[in-house]
C-alpha cells in the first residue's frame, strides 16, 4: 500500500489533525454525542501513539509515561464530556 519513504506512521502522522476520520475507526467518529470531545480525544491518543513509536527507541516514551499521558487523556475526556452534558 505505501511506496517509497512512506509508512503506516509517517501516512498517520500526515493525516492528522484534519484527516482523522481517514485513519480512525467510523463507529468512533459516528455517535453525535460529545463529538468535539472525542475528536480532541483521539487526536491525543494518535499523538501519544506516534510519541511511542519514533524511530530511535532512546525517543521513545517509557510505558510509565506513556501510561501516565493516557490516564491524563482519560480525564479530560471525561472532563468535556461532563461539561458537553451540563
Amino acid at each position: 500500500m505505501f511506496t517509497g519513504e512512506m509508512n503506516l506512521k509517517n501516512w498517520v502522522k500526515e493525516s492528522l489533525p484534519h484527516g482523522l476520520p481517514k485513519i480512525a475507526d467510523a463507529n468512533l467518529l459516528r455517535e453525535e454525542n460529545f463529538f468535539s470531545a472525542r475528536m480532541d480525544c483521539l487526536l491525543s491518543i494518535f499523538h501519544l501513539a506516534l510519541d511511542c513509536c519514533a524511530e530511535l527507541p532512546d525517543q521513545r516514551l517509557y510505558m510509565k509515561d506513556a501510561a501516565t499521558k493516557l490516564k491524563k487523556i482519560r480525564d479530560k475526556f471525561l472532563e468535556d464530556a461532563n461539561t458537553l452534558r451540563l
